[in-house]
């Protein structure tokens, strides 16, 4: 239907510009990024994708910043290193969470709400049990008490002190789980679907049908993190 015919149906009585603002295209709605608890849209902005990643020079002397400075916030770091966590799944643990649905073992929640099992090294595991005794923390209280802001400040300023030169974000613990990962590893298709259950991204329809056992789980990170002193 034309204008000319719209004025006929309507009189006459409409204007140009009333005619203009039906022709015209609506503007789309931007779609909200989906936040979590504790968290804000703008904390991630341009934040999520790093230039690069660790090396494992790098991350040693970050982590020895860290220790040097708060233990909290150094458990935090070798435990989103240690594990592929999100931030704001590793800000949502709690003591009560850990060992299950198994030992050695969290389940949490990711994107979406999809749950997933999470697996610790010998070593973190025994890190995280020490810190929790030290902090003398309940079972069911947080175990880092900051947000995410705060540990995205921290982040920043271990890494300007070390001299990376390029932008470290709290995924930049992520991204240097899974490049570890798949060095130790290897890339056939078993390796791949451990981490890809580890780290919550979807499967190929292919990779659907590797079931890959907790006990698996736990000695592909050992393997990985075994050697690794943060």
């Amino acid at each position: 239907m034309d204008k000319e015919e719209i004025m006929k149906r309507l009189g006459g009585n409409v204007t140009e510009e009333e005619l203009m603002k039906l022709f015209s295209p609506k503007p789309k709605k931007q779609k909200k990024r989906q936040t979590h608890k504790g968290e804000r849209a703008e904390d991630y902005m341009g934040q999520r994708e790093p230039d690069r990643t660790f090396t494992e020079d790098e991350i040693r002397e970050f982590c020895t910043v860290a220790r040097s400075d708060r233990r909290d916030m150094w458990t935090c770091i070798i435990t989103m290193s240690g594990t592929g966590m999100r931030p704001f799944e590793t800000l949502s643990l709690k003591p009560f969470m850990l060992g299950f649905p198994r030992a050695q073992f969290t389940e949490i929640r990711g994107k979406q709400g999809k749950k997933r099992e999470i697996p610790f090294h010998d070593r973190l595991w025994a890190e995280l049990h020490a810190y929790i005794k030290e902090e003398k923390l309940e079972r069911d209280q947080i175990l880092f008490d900051f947000n995410i802001r705060t540990l995205q400040r921290h982040v920043k300023k271990y890494a300007d002190e070390v001299g990376i030169k390029w932008i470290a974000t709290p995924y930049s613990c992520r991204d240097y789980f899974a490049t570890r990962f798949s060095a130790m590893r290897g890339e056939g298709l078993r390796p791949v679907v451990i981490l890809k259950a580890i780290m919550g991204h979807n499967l190929f329809p292919n990779e659907r049908y590797v079931k890959i056992t907790p006990e698996e789980k736990i000695e592909a990170v050992n393997a990985v993190f075994k050697d690794l002193i943060l």
